[in-house]
């Protein structure tokens, strides 16, 4: 794809990736803030307990990959990312009230412990499976510091709610922290601006800053240009990048924006999905996919990451769209990662 930007000015790739799609925005935020209108207007909502921050199975999650979140609760029900996150949604039918943020307790001695019973095989652990950890970079740095210490690779997934100082950031990259931040056609302009300047300070910084776009195929033309000129972006910046691509209940108010002909249904939940879009592009795996000896990447820019390198790190295989459209309409469960995970 050839770049109609002059300048390499952010500012100046903000405003071409947003070119001619603000009333096509428009209506997917409207369906974005209906997706968990009726939780919006509920008025007995509880509010939930901290719990400890946990590590690994023996914390009580299915992988041992992965960490509590540094909260439980992140957006409002109007701003619910992507009008699908499946942690809001088991959050609001508990009964709790998900917009409502409630910091767990990271206890040094209980989580060490959890630290020193993952098998020694397990390389890396992630946070920000339910929340975000930049609600609160100074625990997560505390937390990211602990696993560093275990001889892992600690892997941070986040929207960059919050912009880190300069000097936060370089304790992050001093640790060889990995920072994983979503990037969409869902984002607004300036949002997606904190993101990726995020990224090139981090990577400046001499951190791993990897955007994950989160994708799908629209019905509207100009979301999918917006969302391929994001992946421009990425590839003539030299950025590490991966996708995870959103599956959708057909029900869901969102859905009337996706191109449904262009997925097809998993077995498991009937969702709607379409695959990889840019498995060209973007060739890091996401994190459910990588090999649980992952210790990081070889360098912060993608052309300095060697080919073999790249694919031994896809553990598992993820569907390509051209695989999903060749199968049959139901497909086995794929591998998904965190944010497709909350849509579930």
């Amino acid at each position: 794809m050839k770049t109609k930007v002059i300048n390499n000015d952010l500012n100046d790739w903000i405003d071409y990736i947003f070119d001619r799609t603000d009333t096509d925005f428009s209506e997917l935020d409207k369906y974005v803030s209906k997706s968990y209108e009726e939780y919006a207007k509920a008025k007995n909502l509880k509010v939930p307990n901290p719990q400890k921050i946990r590590a690994g199975k023996i914390g009580g999650h299915p992988l041992e990959s992965i960490t509590t979140d540094l909260y439980l609760g992140c957006l409002p029900a109007s701003s619910v990312c992507y009008g699908n996150c499946n942690a809001a949604k088991l959050s609001f039918l508990s009964g709790f009230d998900f917009g409502i943020k409630v910091e767990n307790i990271l206890d040094k001695e209980v989580f060490i412990k959890d630290l020193k019973n993952i098998p020694s095989t397990q390389g890396f652990l992630t946070n920000g499976w339910n929340s975000d950890p930049s609600w609160n970079w100074e625990k997560a740095f505390e937390m990211a510091k602990l696993i560093r210490k275990s001889g892992r690779l600690p892997i941070l997934m986040t929207k960059v709610y919050k912009f880190p100082s300069e000097e936060m950031m370089q304790k992050f990259a001093n640790i060889k922290a990995e920072i994983r931040v979503s990037v969409s056609a869902f984002d607004k302009k300036e949002q997606l601006r904190q993101r990726f300047d995020f990224i090139h300070h981090y990577r400046n910084c001499g951190g791993i800053a990897i955007p994950m776009l989160i994708s799908t195929y629209f019905k509207r033309g100009n979301l999918n240009r917006k969302q391929d000129k994001i992946v421009e972006y990425i590839s003539e910046k030299d950025i590490l990048g991966a996708e995870n691509s959103l599956r959708f209940d057909k029900f869901s108010p969102v859905s009337k924006m996706v191109d449904l002909d262009k997925c097809r249904r998993i077995e498991s939940t009937k969702d709607y999905w379409c695959g990889r879009i840019f498995s060209e592009e973007l060739k890091v795996p996401i994190t459910t996919t990588l090999p649980p000896y992952y210790l990081g990447m070889q360098n912060p820019y993608m052309s300095k990451n060697e080919e073999k390198f790249l694919n031994s790190l896809w553990y598992e295989n993820v569907y390509t769209h051209e695989e999903v459209i060749a199968n049959a309409e139901l497909l086995n469960n794929p591998t998904i990662d965190s944010d497709s995970a909350k849509l579930a």
